[in-house]
């Protein structure tokens, strides 16, 4: 067993107790200082992948649906339930490299409209694109670091 997955059951043994704790609100006021995407990369905070390895596959995915949530009602909107868990679904393909120092940016990003706007409704396919440009702009952060950072940030995501 890994350090990281230790030292995250000490916290939360249970998936069901770390989606109680790390609500989207707990984050945003944990990781407020790490308001750049290169900060929150480098933040060694536990990624999507890692919550599979410690508690189940579902885990990751009900976080993301319970996020989702949480920006529909910050937004006034309705969304039907097949709408968040296949959203879910698809951001953790997407997205499963991103810790929630990462996951926390990205939110918030969307909440801004940093991304585009929903117009009035939920909209899966925006949210799909936000995380694609996430994506892309931490790949064009990754691509300007040394090898040794390059790795640790490797060394993290694929680590059991």
């Amino acid at each position: 067993m890994s350090k990281r997955k230790v030292e995250l059951q000490k916290v939360c043994s249970t998936g069901k107790d770390f989606l109680k704790q790390f609500n989207f609100d707990y984050c945003a006021d944990r990781y407020r200082i790490l308001n750049t995407q290169k900060a929150a990369l480098v933040s060694k905070m536990i990624n999507l992948r890692e919550l599979t390895n410690v508690y189940n596959q579902e885990t990751p995915r009900l976080l993301l649906s319970l996020w989702l949530t949480q920006l529909c009602l910050f937004m006034g909107f309705e969304a039907i339930e097949i709408q968040l868990r296949q959203t879910s679904e698809y951001m953790y393909e997407e997205i499963g490299m991103l810790n929630l120092a990462e996951l926390t940016l990205l939110f918030h990003r969307i909440r801004e409209g940093f991304y585009g706007e929903f117009y009035g409704k939920f909209n899966p396919q925006i949210v799909l694109r936000a995380c694609r440009e996430y994506r892309k702009e931490r790949g064009c952060i990754i691509s300007k670091m040394s090898t040794n950072q390059q790795n640790e940030i490797l060394n993290t995501l694929y680590s059991k």
